[in-house]
């Protein structure tokens, strides 16, 4: 399934993944009371996200969700397959100062 990952730990204690498309958006994350991690940047390839993009996605997001609930973070991890992901360990860490770039500037 392509499109956006959510993660949420619902009230029975599991983490539970959500894939979003982009056209579906984030309306169902309404249906949460719990902290909302948002994997907005691929692990995928090395490409680094518009940050500008990524933070208006977000503010998108509090739409739904009061921001203080939500997180940012990559889709999932840079070996999401047996074989990993085509991403150096340069681009890898370039993308976790993005998300902490990025973090900083919405949440403070």
């Amino acid at each position: 399934m392509s499109g956006q990952m959510i993660t949420a730990a619902p009230l029975i204690g599991k983490s539970t993944l959500w894939y979003l498309s982009r056209s579906t958006g984030f309306v169902l994350l309404g249906l949460f009371t719990v902290t909302v991690v948002l994997g907005l940047l691929t692990t995928k390839h090395g490409r680094l996200e518009d940050a500008a993009a990524v933070e208006a996605r977000i503010h998108e997001a509090a739409a739904y969700v009061p921001l203080e609930r939500l997180t940012l973070s990559p889709q999932c991890g840079f070996a999401s397959v047996e074989a990993g992901n085509p991403l150096t360990p340069e681009e890898q860490e370039a993308k976790l100062r993005l998300v902490v770039q990025i973090a900083r500037r919405v949440w403070g």
